[in-house]
């Protein structure tokens, strides 16, 4: 799973048996999710790159290449610490 995708855990297994005052184990199996579910959620699972009718690799390298067109235009925060001193 990339970086990008929303649905990461927040939190490790460690730590949130450390929360629940629980296990690793049973925090785990507390959170997994069922293997039908994942699958029916995964992309491999549903193939978006068939309705368009090109390939698997054609579909990430567009949508990576998208994601990064998306983040460079991206407004960005001014830097507010004012003018800089000693910088001809």
């Amino acid at each position: 799973m990339s970086a990008h995708e929303p649905t990461r855990r927040p939190l490790s297994a460690s730590a949130l048996a450390a929360r629940l005052g629980t296990s690793t184990r049973t925090a785990r199996r507390v959170w997994a999710q069922p293997r039908a579910q994942y699958e029916a959620q995964s992309l491999a699972r549903q193939r978006p790159w068939e309705a368009q009718g090109i390939s698997r690799a054609t579909w990430y390298r567009r949508k990576h290449r998208a994601e990064s067109l998306a983040q460079a235009s991206a407004p960005t925060v001014p830097n507010r610490s004012g003018p800089q001193q000693g910088i001809a």
